[in-house]
């Protein structure tokens, strides 16, 4: 599964990011320095984030119906995770 957030932020910035339940968590660190941001274990990549974004966007300017976007969205996810 595929989860997109978005929060508006001050200065009406959107800040969107996503999580991937098919990426490999990694375990946590043990001793040694800690780095300065830890990634999230179910992050997705920014190219995954901007695919599913901008196809989807493409879908809506087009005037496809949400159903229809959804249904197409899921059938590209499924390549991807089943290929």
């Amino acid at each position: 599964m595929f989860v997109i957030h978005a929060v508006w932020r001050q200065g009406a910035t959107l800040t969107l990011w996503a999580e991937d339940s098919h990426a490999v968590g990694s375990p946590p660190r043990r001793g040694g320095r800690t780095p300065r941001t830890a990634a999230h274990p179910f992050a997705a990549s920014p190219e995954d984030l901007a695919a599913a974004v901008g196809e989807l966007a493409a879908k809506a300017v087009t005037g496809t119906k949400a159903e229809d976007a959804v249904k197409w969205a899921e059938g590209e996810l499924k390549k991807i995770y089943e290929a």
